[in-house]
């Protein structure tokens, strides 16, 4: 009896043993992965924090680059509502590099994942991204189907400040497509619920798409009583865009009613606050840039110091297990052969340690490498940029000088006329100043304008040809913007205007392989001439403008390849007398994105 009855109390006590052991396993197991689950998530929220921060600072293509890995990710882990997030971003940012196609179908898959979510806000953004994307093509009908439904469902979602920027876009895309009286409508309810949320960025864009449509409608009057509303409000708020923006809009206004030298003040404005705003914009980016090159410097020399500290500790090491081995040689003679075997292993296990951060380091340098060429053509581009705008404050004066003249001479209607031709010009111009390369075609016809202008200020002008020679089409192929006004308008200062009578300049196109090659051609006094007008002061001077030139196309052969090239060449008669210059401008044919 007491035989069994000790067995009995032994199995009772061994059941709950069995039990606490099992349960305090499942905790801990649970616990592993409840914290690993915590670690995932916080890294895929600084990962997505990251990408924004990209996005906002208008890093597109590595916010671009950002996204698609959390996209990735969150496939395989099946998170349905970071897939619709990513799917609109990658969408949007499509929309805004010219990738119709592909923005369509990112944001098409945000918006069946959003609708499934019911996620209201995403699903706004989505439609509204549609709409963009339908504008980009001038399918003025479909962006404001889309526009129109994200608006009810905002309505439905009781989201007024997202009701009241597509009524904007709504009213915007009536005046695009000559719905005129339809826009006034979404603009005027737009106002109301902009002065109802007291929304001053909201009520200065609604003024100032009023003041265009009314414009469009042929009320300049009415506009400008609009516009001054904006331009008061955006003063108050510090919108230096806006204030930009408003003054081009009054320009217009002005030329519609036949005031020009209003027309002309409100332009010569727009363009000191356009030029402030972009030498703003560079200055920042390039010190952007700037500090980032410095971060990844210092980070590079800390993982060269890591890795050199590593490799001298193994290097001490291993020292000291050659030098113990010796000693237990000479000791134990009998454990030589463990002894040795031993040390053999270790002396591979280090080599083979030392030689894997060799390569680990060697990638890293890899890296850094093509991170650093990376910021180099980022800076390129930008430095490029920043002197395309030292180029266009001066070519803007030369052609605001000739405007200016026939508005003092009382010629109403020579200076209405080149008031619309300049108009035209800017507009072009102000359209391509947003991309590093344009179409060719697009380029010769804004130097076809220019050339007009230029023609327009002389009283017995200059003849003036282009010839096609190329072979190809070139509305197929892209070229830097204001590339060959420079040279145009030196041909046309500095070698003709100093000639009397029979003045000619050419511009001719031919294709060499690969190559592109614009040759402009000018009779005029030469180069030695116009020198040595220069030296006794009566030549303009042109040294800055030669400068800017040159140091473009050394940045530009840096992001081209040595095909960019920039010669010039004296002309001389068959009795060896100046008779004109002629400048070659070479650069490889890039065609057109798909």
């Amino acid at each position: 009896m007491k035989r069994t009855t000790a067995s009995g109390r032994g199995s009772t006590f061994a059941q709950p043993m069995h039990h606490l052991f099992y349960t305090s396993l499942r905790s801990q197991l649970f616990f592993v992965v409840f914290l690993s689950a915590l670690v995932c998530r916080a890294q895929h929220r600084a990962d997505l924090a990251a990408a924004d921060s990209l996005y906002q600072r208008e890093r597109f293509a590595e916010a671009l680059s950002h996204y698609q890995r959390i996209l990735r990710t969150a496939e395989a882990q099946g998170d349905s509502s970071t897939l619709a997030y990513t799917n609109c971003m990658i969408g949007v940012i499509h929309g805004r590099s010219g990738s119709g196609s592909l923005a369509t179908n990112y944001l098409r898959n945000a918006v069946l994942l959003a609708k499934d979510l019911h996620d209201t806000t995403l699903l706004i953004r989505c439609l509204k991204g549609l709409g963009n994307v339908q504008e980009m093509t001038a399918d003025h009908v479909q962006a404001r189907l889309f526009y129109q439904e994200a608006m009810l469902v905002a309505r439905s979602a009781h989201d007024k400040v997202a009701e009241l920027q597509l009524l904007n876009n709504i009213g915007v895309t009536c005046t695009k497509s000559g719905e005129l009286e339809m826009a006034v409508g979404h603009l005027r309810n737009a106002l109301a619920i902009a002065q109802q949320l007291n929304d001053s960025i909201c009520m200065v864009m609604t003024l100032s798409n009023l003041g265009n449509n009314l414009v469009a409608q042929g009320k300049a009057r009415e506009s400008l009583g609009m516009l001054d509303r904006a331009l008061g409000i955006a003063r108050a708020t510090g919108g230096v865009d806006d204030e930009a923006t408003i003054h081009s809009q009054r320009a217009d206004a002005y030329h519609q009613l036949g005031e020009l030298q209003s027309a002309y003040d409100e332009m010569q404005r727009f363009h000191a606050l356009d030029d402030s705003i972009a030498s703003a914009r560079n200055t920042a980016r390039m010190a952007e840039l700037e500090t980032d090159h410095q971060l990844e410097l210092k980070r590079m020399q800390l993982v060269q110091a890591q890795a050199e500290s590593e490799k001298g500790a193994l290097k001490l090491e291993a020292e000291l297990a050659r030098t113990g081995r010796q000693r237990w040689i000479i000791a134990l003679i009998g454990l030589l052969a463990t002894t040795a075997l031993v040390g053999l292993y270790h002396v591979w296990r280090r080599a083979h340690t030392i030689r894997k951060l060799n390569t680990e380091l060697a990638s890293n340098l890899d890296e850094n490498e093509q991170l650093r060429a990376m910021i180099k053509q980022d800076l390129d581009h930008y430095r490029s940029i920043a002197l395309r705008k030292q180029l266009n404050p001066h070519f803007v004066s030369n052609c605001l000088s000739g405007i200016q003249g026939a508005i003092l001479h009382d010629d109403k209607r020579t200076a209405s006329l080149r008031l619309a031709r300049f108009s035209r010009l800017i507009r072009r111009l102000l359209d391509q100043a947003e991309h590093d390369l344009v179409p060719v075609a697009d380029e010769l016809g804004s130097m076809d304008m220019y050339v007009e202008l230029e023609a327009a200020r002389f009283h017995d002008g200059f003849q003036w040809e282009r010839q096609d020679q190329s072979g190809c089409d070139l509305a197929r192929y892209r070229m830097p913007p204001m590339l060959l006004q420079p040279h145009i308008e030196n041909a046309i200062h500095h070698g003709l205007i100093p000639r009397t009578g029979g003045r000619k300049l050419s511009l001719v196109i031919d294709r060499s392989g690969d190559v592109l090659r614009f040759n402009i051609t000018d009779n005029g006094i030469g180069r030695a001439a116009a020198g040595s007008r220069k030296a006794n002061g009566t030549g303009t001077h042109y040294a800055l403008g030669e400068r800017i030139t040159a140091q473009r196309m050394d940045l530009l052969r840096g992001m081209y390849g040595p095909s960019v090239s920039h010669t010039v060449h004296d002309l001389r008669d068959a009795n060896g007398e100046p008779c004109g210059t002629r400048v070659e401008i070479t650069m490889p044919l890039i065609p057109m994105e798909a």
